[in-house]
């Protein structure tokens, strides 16, 4: 938890990432893409590159947990946050992010209330990221790769 040590910059550059994790990739004000000049396509891809260049300049957000009674919850990591909101494509670039030291983030880390991705996904019925979600759990403790410092160490009999 270094980054609760941080600087008040730092501080909103994780609150900052957490809410952009939680913005809508599936519409957007059609007259601010016509004022841009760009497709609806070009915008999300560029809203997912911004996201991965904050996390690749500083990786340690990809760690950072919400401090707020509101939405975005306390204790909520981006993952969290981009779940709640059932936003697939940030949930997926999460997964496949790795930092410069080779850290991942994992669908098993939970939350200050002791909820995953997951669950906050199906609090908010979004079925088609719960059932992703899922299947990379079940990846995971099929592989023997349960990661995240929180990961049930010996589910299904299993110790990574």
């Amino acid at each position: 938890a270094d980054w609760l040590a941080a600087d008040d910059s730092v501080w909103h550059q994780a609150d900052r990432l957490i809410r952009e994790c939680m913005t809508e990739y599936v519409n957007a004000d059609e007259k601010m893409l016509k004022r841009k000049g760009l497709t609806l396509e070009e915008w999300r891809e560029q809203k997912l590159k911004k996201l991965l260049t904050t996390l690749e300049t500083e990786p340690s957000l990809a760690f950072c947990r919400s401090i707020r009674r509101s939405e975005p919850m306390d204790g909520w990591t981006p993952m969290h946050a981009a779940a709640y909101k059932g936003n697939m494509v940030v949930v997926k670039a999460l997964l496949n992010w790795k930092g410069p030291n080779g850290e991942i983030l994992s669908p098993w880390e939970l939350d200050l209330q002791g909820r995953t991705p997951l669950a906050l996904a199906a609090m908010q019925g979004h079925t088609d990221l719960v059932e992703f979600l899922k299947e990379k759990m079940e990846n995971e403790i099929l592989e023997g790769k349960i990661v995240g410092k929180n990961a049930p160490i010996d589910l299904a009999g299993l110790t990574p």
